[in-house]
């Protein structure tokens, strides 16, 4: 290393460093109804834009890349790696569309394991959706829809550079740094990297920090993901260091998704139930049967018919409802009674417990 280094062309030597993946209040934070206004509506908002998501890959055929309505820029798709001797090339051709318009895979062993830009991980096409995801879909969460959702930039294109294919977990930076060099080749207008690693003392001035800089330089937006460290002082991982790039750091909020829950039925309060493997509830008034257990050994005949209350913990939730089965009730009603939200419950894979069950509490 020090002869390289020592050469006159050379700036500095580093080892390959590794990285991973890091993961609806944030539209109001960022002004995003603002911009969706000034672009002329939330479905064209991004139109024209090309953003290049380098993370565990894009799954082009997600309902949320719906390509109705787009068409091919000039001189896209683009599908060839930017290492040919480490991947296929034109593999990738058969994993593009009119909105997804990239697809190329950067890992050295690519080619000997056979692996794709297809070979992905669903952290990729999260982001992606975030980003740029259409409108007009529904999604569900906790056995409840949510119409109408959409990315942030529902207009733009996306372009797939995955550096994290099969199960690789650490991408390196030689990688990322090839991934970064096509897009700007490419000619890709933003980049966003949900990925981060711990580079101490790097001071945003390791190869990547300085490659992301340099892509900021040849005109690209680049947003890098914080890192999932911290929240205390000097957790702010690399590539997020790098003094050019936009860093995104995370935010909560108050949200729960679940089914709707009224008691009593009438005029009464509206709280999230939790769904899980069991079925949601229909939509109906209930009657309630509170068993004031667990419902871990059995359940009271007194719940046929009705809607059995037994409480959290001590068995699974398979053992709860296939007790309030046994007697007759038409669902099952779990109290949380442990700190934070309710839960999505599991079922224990032994069959016998197909009955509407819901946590609330």
């Amino acid at each position: 290393m020090e002869t390289i280094a020592g050469a006159p062309m050379v700036q500095q030597v580093q080892y390959n460093a590794l990285y991973h993946p890091n993961l609806s209040e944030s539209y109001k934070i960022i002004n995003a109804t603002g911009a969706w206004t000034a672009a002329g509506g939330r479905s064209v908002a991004g139109s024209g834009i090309k953003i290049g998501d380098i993370d565990t890959g894009v799954d082009e055929t997600h309902p949320f890349f719906d390509p109705t309505g787009f068409s091919y820029p000039a001189g896209f798709p683009k599908c060839d790696a930017a290492d040919s001797t480490s991947h296929h090339p034109d593999q990738d051709c058969k994993y593009v569309s009119p909105k997804v318009i990239v697809a190329k895979v950067f890992y050295n062993k690519a080619k000997q394991q056979g692996l794709d830009a297809q070979a992905i991980q669903d952290h990729g096409t999260h982001t992606a959706g975030d980003a740029a995801g259409v409108t007009g879909k529904t999604a569900v969460v906790n056995g409840v829809s949510i119409d109408d959702i959409s990315g942030i930039a529902p207009g733009a294109f996306l372009g797939n550079y995955n550096v994290f294919p099969g199960e690789v977990l650490n991408a390196r930076s030689e990688d990322i740094l090839n991934a970064v060099d096509a897009a700007i080749a490419d000619g890709m207008d933003v980049l966003n990297l949900s990925l981060g690693g711990l580079r101490p003392n790097s001071a945003g001035r390791d190869v990547l920090s300085i490659g992301l800089d340099n892509a900021v330089d040849a005109g690209l937006v680049v947003a890098v993901a914080a890192g999932n460290s911290g929240p205390g002082a000097g957790t702010l991982e690399s590539p997020g260091r790098a003094p050019k790039v936009i860093t995104v750091g995370a935010s909560t909020n108050q949200h729960f998704v679940g089914q709707p829950f009224t008691y009593p039925a009438s005029g009464g309060t509206t709280i999230g139930a939790a769904v899980g493997d069991f079925p949601a509830l229909p939509t109906a008034s209930y009657d309630l049967f509170d068993t004031h257990s667990t419902a871990c050994t059995s359940v009271d005949p007194g719940a046929s018919g009705k809607l059995a209350i037994v409480d959290r913990g001590t068995c699974t939730f398979s053992t709860k409802v296939r007790n309030a089965i046994a007697v007759g009730a038409v669902g099952v009603l779990v109290i949380n009674n442990v700190a934070g939200d309710p839960i999505a419950m599991a079922k224990d894979g032994l069959g016998g417990d197909n009955l509407p069950a819901v946590m609330i509490g």
